[in-house]
């Protein structure tokens, strides 16, 4: 088997990254049961929103397995590192694994230590004993004419982001750690991302302006935002006379991230706040702006309907220009175009919801869309289900595409939802979420049954013989409690 950086190389796109889809996991995530969360996730979480309790006794033991490798030159006990690896997770004792190594490194062969850490990070197919490999590099000092290999092969695991930290927790304590971390940077863009804007430094113009220009626009900005507004200085820029387009829009969305600071510290951390609003609204209404930064402004103007008075003091007076801005008879034409000839799904999805906000229909634009490419635009789908004239036919294209290919049935979210109220319309559809999908969709196809049931006063076996067989059939496989009690009344009624 091939080890995970000899993946992770392979599958480097010309410009360093890997691609959005990549997975060292490669289970079809829409066939399986298993809840997948993105690259990095479990370590983000437990640092950001929990608080890691840190097994001491554990490091004994790992410790003492670890030096009798060491003094052996060799990796017999790599079965029960991997083990206790995954069993006590290693983001829990990494920090006093290290510092407990440090302060008992009697004994301890530096060079074993090293050869260790590389065949752990860059041999091995075992995602938790690549991040021990890259953090025991922290112990040990690496010679001139292996460093710079090292490095490129750290920064190499560092794309794939849940390896990231470990990297970039190492890179930051060399001398030239910095200029490491800005390459990483701008080729991460999810917690990997994350972790090393947190550390990294405006060393030089060229970083100051990429956090404040080009650092948000993902979907953990909130957790970066506030750091970006500081070292990028923000106040700075909105208080120039003219600023460039690019800051503009960078500023934008460090503003919105900051004003949703529910997972960290945001706007109500920054002591700019307040400042900071009225001069970018301020430039915004003079400008010709974008259908995203107009987006953005409508966020601007909610959040300021409920923030604190001490915190905005003069919040009326923005919420005022924020609506002037919205109310200019430009936008409707505006975002039509947007939606005729969109460059990217989040413009096309600004588009949309401020279509929605300012009372514009445009099911007939979507219903385009769809047509065209209905995988592409599936998320949109909820907006042509609610028109009479649309939604029939909209459910027999995904009908037709989800039973020719499994692997569009990531498409079913939004349309089994709608189904609820509509009994009878797009079973096969609900045959091939509760046959072949994964819990998500197996769970909200039972319940547009469920509902079915309900709003029809009849048995699923009245309603249709064909779905009720489905689901007696799959209630005998069903490994769920949950969706296994709500087949169990299904087919009992």
């Amino acid at each position: 088997m091939a080890s995970i950086y000899e993946t992770i190389l392979k599958n480097l796109d010309k410009d360093g990254t890997l691609p959005r889809s990549f997975s060292i996991d490669d289970k079809k995530s829409y066939l399986t049961d298993e809840i997948r969360v993105m690259p990095g996730a479990k370590e983000g979480m437990l640092i950001f929103h929990t608080s890691i309790a840190k097994p001491y006794k554990v490091v004994e033991k790992f410790v003492k397995i670890l030096k009798k490798d060491w003094k052996l030159k060799k990796q017999k006990s790599i079965k029960k590192i991997k083990k206790l690896v995954h069993k006590y997770q290693l983001i829990t004792f990494v920090d006093p694994l290290l510092d407990y190594i440090r302060k008992n490194h009697e004994g301890i062969n530096p060079e074993a230590v090293f050869e260790y850490a590389k065949h752990l990070a860059f041999e091995s197919d075992d995602a938790e004993l690549v991040k021990l490999g890259i953090a025991l590099f922290g112990l040990v000092i690496i010679n001139d004419d292996e460093r710079g290999e090292i490095i490129n092969k750290l920064i190499t695991l560092s794309v794939y982001e849940e390896f990231t930290l470990y990297v970039v927790t190492y890179l930051t304590n060399l001398p030239d750690g910095n200029d490491y971390l800005f390459k990483i940077a701008q080729k991460v863009n999810g917690w990997g991302k994350v972790h090393t804007v947190l550390r990294l430094e405006p060393e030089n113009e060229e970083i100051r302006l990429w956090l404040l220009k080009d650092a948000c626009g993902f979907m953990l900005d909130e957790y970066i935002a506030l750091d970006c507004a500081q070292k990028g200085d923000l106040i700075g820029e909105l208080r120039k006379e003219n600023i460039e387009n690019g800051i503009l829009e960078g500023a934008g969305l460090v503003i919105n991230a900051l004003i949703n600071e529910g997972p960290c510290e945001g706007i109500s951390s920054y002591e700019h706040a307040n400042e900071a609003l009225e001069r970018f609204l301020s430039h915004c209404k003079n400008r010709d702006i974008s259908i995203k930064q107009l987006f953005r402004i409508n966020n601007i103007k909610e959040w300021l309907k409920n923030c604190d008075d001490e915190l905005i003091k003069n919040k009326d007076f923005l919420i005022e220009i924020c609506s002037n801005i919205l109310n200019n008879p430009v936008w409707p034409e505006r975002i039509i175009d947007v939606i005729n000839n969109h460059h990217d799904e989040e413009e096309l999805n600004c588009a949309v919801k401020l279509s929605t906000i300012l009372n514009m229909d445009v099911s007939d634009k979507i219903y385009a869309c769809i047509k065209k490419d209905p995988v592409k635009y599936n998320t949109f789908v909820d907006i042509v289900l609610t028109k009479p004239q649309y939604a029939n036919e909209v459910i027999n294209i995904y009908e037709e595409i989800v039973c020719d290919n499994l692997s569009y049935l990531f498409c079913l979210n939004t349309i089994l939802t709608h189904l609820k109220s509509h009994p009878n319309t797009g079973e096969k559809l609900i045959e091939s979420a509760i046959k072949y999908s994964n819990f998500i969709n197996r769970y909200s196809a039972l319940e547009t049954l469920q509902n079915w049931c309900a709003v029809k006063n009849q048995s699923l076996k009245e309603i249709s013989p064909n779905l009720y067989n489905v689901v007696k059939r799959k209630y005998k496989s069903e490994t769920h409690g949950k969706t296994k009690e709500m087949m169990k009344k299904l087919i009992k009624k």
